[in-house]
């Protein structure tokens, strides 16, 4: 402990001001966060995802991770929003489920209107894929959305086996397809 609240490494004893850290961590956040979204399928802990800009930047906190990690996506949002970027921070999940957190939001949601938990991680599943698209020249032209590996970890007992066909999800609904590929709630 350094007594500090939050520093940078290089003066441990010296309080920084945390728009400062805030803002190196968003900027180093962004890289990191193309980075995963260049492997089809990948996604990144909110723990990992702090860790590695912490040691990147050198800026450090004492603040329990739920009280400044939302921050720093925040501006990482904002940038991908203004930028036309697909929004990366869908790529970052809690470590206890393998989905986004309860204050995920994107271009078409604005923040807190998603209440419902399982829509949510439907949403971020087809802009996990988005993310895939533009960055991961390897993301399979047939690809649909899906739960992160840690969320199919964590909720079920079964093996994932590759030549495991995917479902194809209606983008309205977010309902299962049946096999005509019409949606049954829609039509």
């Amino acid at each position: 402990m350094t007594g500090a609240g939050t520093w940078h490494e290089s003066q441990p004893s010296v309080k920084v001001d945390w728009g400062v850290a805030t803002r190196a961590w968003a900027e180093t956040a962004l890289p990191e966060l193309e980075q995963v979204a260049s492997s089809f399928g990948d996604s990144i802990t909110y723990t990992d995802l702090a860790e590695r800009i912490q040691r990147s930047t050198g800026y450090r906190t004492e603040m329990l991770l739920g009280n400044w990690i939302g921050q720093v996506l925040e501006v990482v949002l904002l940038r991908t929003l203004r930028e036309d970027l697909p929004p990366l921070t869908s790529l970052v999940v809690r470590k206890e489920t393998g989905g986004v957190g309860d204050g995920y939001y994107n271009r078409e949601h604005a923040p807190g209107t998603i209440s419902d938990p399982v829509l949510l991680q439907q949403i971020a599943a087809w802009d996990r894929l988005a993310c895939y698209r533009v960055y991961c020249p390897d993301t399979p032209t047939d690809a649909v959305p899906q739960m992160t590996l840690l969320s199919i970890q964590k909720n079920s007992k079964l093996t994932l086996r590759q030549d495991t066909p995917r479902e194809r999800v209606c983008p309205s609904c977010y309902l299962v397809l049946p096999l005509n590929g019409q949606c049954d709630s829609c039509d």
